[in-house]
């Protein structure tokens, strides 16, 4: 699934993309299998699952005024370019 870097992700509460990047980095243990197998389309569609839930987070940073909650989703935003990056080789 492609979306558009202007579509609105869906509201998720800030327990739920807790709940989701902890999901992906699970995720991406299977994902360094296929990266190995050499199945681009897993990477592929694991990509696209890390850009959604970045767009999830960037969306709920603006509705956040929490100073150590901001800091938090800044902390999951670093971590997932990290691993987004490492996928992108």
């Amino acid at each position: 699934m492609n979306h558009s870097d202007n579509e609105q992700p869906a509201e998720v509460t800030y327990n739920g993309l807790h709940s989701w990047f902890q999901k992906i980095f699970k995720k991406s243990g299977w994902m360094i299998l296929e990266l190995d197998k050499g199945h681009k389309d897993s990477i592929k569609h694991f990509l696209n699952e890390i850009e959604h839930l970045e767009r999830a987070i960037r969306h709920r940073l603006i509705r956040i005024q929490e100073q150590d909650r901001i800091d938090d989703l800044n902390i999951l935003l670093a971590n997932l370019k990290i691993l987004k990056n490492h996928f992108n080789k």
